[in-house]
This record gives structure tokens, C-alpha cells and sequence, in this order.
């Protein structure tokens, strides 16, 4: 059973109960005092643990599970088991971090689930740094007027060691990226994007996943995933590409390096 002293069921911050029973066996993952690969009491002994119904217990375990902290198994050697920690690739150099996953021993598919030649729509045009322009559309909405450009664009799924791990859409102008008019779409487009560019830029949020989504990536019903906005930018430092990402984060990991020199030290100037 869980050490008491490890996870105790007294309930004094005045949250949620399933929220404090989160709290307390997420700090027991990161401090390793249960880790990867143990399994977690049966349901009905965490219930009597705790003192709570099965439903607040289940809410529990549900935010562990999306956080890819725990995992469930079913069948006779089944239960509740602590992940071991997924993957982490570097979210400004993704193509080299599926390169180092390889590299590491995991297996890694690309998918083409679609790809095309197509105008490019507004929405992409200003993330590019165009000027859209819209034209009266009725006496409520305006309408942008469409933009004689055409983009790439290619979606494709990524497998890590045979779990969808993340869908990746990618935009690239025609008049920028005219060789991918060649390119074979069960490659992944994004080492060459990054090889060809310089600096990215990237927006992540909490996207809840349409059924197309949950379907592409194998999702449990109630599973979030980061949304990734990227724009790559050319060595002229104007924006030439666009990726949109969904990532199961339960499957890989992203993080942020800030590699910046700091010059030998504080400017105790800028302190006063």
C-alpha cells in the first residue's frame, strides 16, 4: 500500500478533492518515491485510502493520465502504472530531435496523410507578414479577398515506437520552397524547411481535439494536446514558412533552450 507518510489522505488546502489526490501522487512520481514502472494499488484500495468515492478518484487519475505521468493496462497482468518519462525534442529544432530519438534506439514513422497545392488562406498569408485584404462580403461580416498565392501544404503523422506521437501541418509558399513541388510526402518535410531557414518562432496552447484529431492520434476521449504555432523565418529574417503541430504530450516532450551567452556576467546598470 502507499506510505502514509508518502501519501497521506488529509485534505486541508481546500480544493477539489480529486485535485489534492493529483497533487499528492503527482509530487510522489517527480520525487521518485514511486517510480517508473511500479504499479499503483487497485482502485478499491485507493478509494479506501483516500476516503473518497470512486468517481473523485477516477478524476484523479484521469489528470495524471493526460499529463503522461501514469498509464492504464488492461488485461490479467493489468493496473495503474507510473510512465516512464516520454521522450524530449527541442521545440525550435524538431527535425533534429527526431533525428536524436532515432539515434537513441526509438522507432520513428511519417505518415503523409495529405498533401497539396493550394491558395493560401488569410489566416497563413499574415502569419507570412502579408497585407490581407477584405471587400464587403454583407452589411455584417467583411470577407478577405483571396490571395493569388499558392502554398504547399502538407500534413503527415508522426509515430514514436509505434504510438501516434503528433500531426504536423506544414505551409510553404510555392514562389519560396518551388523543389517541394518534387518532394516525396512520406518524407518529413520539416528537416528540410529548417535547413533551409534560419531563426522560428513558436506559440503553444491547450487544444481540445476534434474527432479527426482523436481519431488520427488514437486519442482517449478526454485527452488534451499542445498546439503548436511555428513560423520559420528566412535568412533575410522575413517569415517563409508556417507549421501547425498537435502533440501528444503523453507520447513526447518539448522543451524551450534559451543557449544565450551571458557575456561574462550581469550589466549591474541595467540592475539600478
Amino acid at each position: 500500500m502507499i506510505k502514509e507518510e508518502l501519501v497521506d489522505s488529509n485534505y486541508a488546502s481546500g480544493q477539489p478533492a480529486y485535485v489534492e489526490i493529483s497533487d499528492k501522487l503527482r509530487e510522489a512520481i517527480r520525487s521518485h518515491e514511486l517510480r517508473p514502472g511500479d504499479k499503483l494499488p487497485a482502485e478499491r484500495l485507493l478509494v479506501e485510502h483516500f476516503g473518497v468515492a470512486r468517481m473523485t478518484l477516477r478524476h484523479a487519475l484521469d489528470l495524471l493520465q493526460m499529463e503522461g505521468l501514469i498509464e492504464r493496462r488492461r488485461g490479467r497482468t493489468g493496473g495503474t502504472f507510473v510512465r516512464q518519462q516520454p521522450p524530449v525534442v527541442e521545440l525550435l529544432d524538431l527535425a533534429a530531435g527526431v533525428t536524436a530519438l532515432r539515434e537513441a534506439g526509438h522507432s520513428i514513422e511519417i505518415e503523409n496523410l495529405d498533401s497539396a497545392m493550394v491558395p493560401l488562406n488569410p489566416v497563413i498569408a499574415e502569419q507570412l507578414g502579408e497585407k490581407v485584404e477584405y471587400s464587403a462580403n454583407s452589411e455584417w461580416t467583411d470577407a478577405p479577398k483571396p490571395s493569388s498565392r499558392k502554398t504547399f501544404v502538407f500534413r503527415q503523422r508522426l509515430s514514436l515506437d509505434g504510438t501516434p506521437a503528433a500531426i504536423v501541418q506544414a505551409y510553404c509558399p510555392v514562389d519560396l520552397f518551388p523543389e517541394l513541388a518534387s518532394h516525396d510526402p512520406a518524407k518529413f518535410v520539416l528537416p528540410h524547411l529548417e535547413e533551409c531557414t534560419g531563426r522560428a518562432r513558436a506559440n503553444i496552447a491547450i487544444s481540445v481535439p476534434s474527432a479527426t484529431d482523436r481519431k488520427e492520434l488514437n486519442l482517449a476521449a478526454n485527452m488534451p494536446l499542445l498546439s503548436i504555432n511555428r513560423v520559420g523565418f528566412g535568412f533575410d529574417d522575413k517569415p517563409a514558412y508556417v507549421l501547425e503541430i498537435l502533440l501528444r504530450s503523453d507520447v513526447v516532450m518539448i522543451e524551450l533552450r534559451n543557449e544565450k551567452s551571458t557575456g561574462g556576467g550581469l550589466d549591474e546598470t541595467r540592475l539600478k
